[in-house]
């Protein structure tokens, strides 16, 4: 099983997971193009989280290259992955 989400970053979302799962999460930095990234700024029904968006735009504002704009992204994006059987163990299949 391999995963790529921002929301690797947010620990009552790692609960759903297996701890060996968990801790092999690698940072992959800020794939733009994906939307493991991008989702961060919406929320659960569609709409925009304004506090983060808002956050992010007013960083954007004050950068003056790719690399300092993309650490404005609250969260970059983690890489998990393990075997299925650790799965299988840890949902008892």
């Amino acid at each position: 099983m391999r995963g790529g989400s921002w929301l690797y970053n947010i620990h009552a979302y790692l609960r759903l997971f297996p701890p060996d799962y968990v801790t092999t999460a690698k940072p992959v930095g800020y794939e733009t193009t994906f939307w493991a990234l991008w989702g961060q700024f919406v929320a659960r029904h569609g709409s925009v989280r304004q506090p983060a968006a808002a956050q992010f735009l007013a960083c954007l504002k004050t950068q003056k290259t790719v690399e300092g704009c993309l650490r404005c992204f609250p969260y970059q994006v983690l890489r998990p992955e393990c075997s299925i059987e650790i799965f299988y163990d840890f949902y008892n299949l």
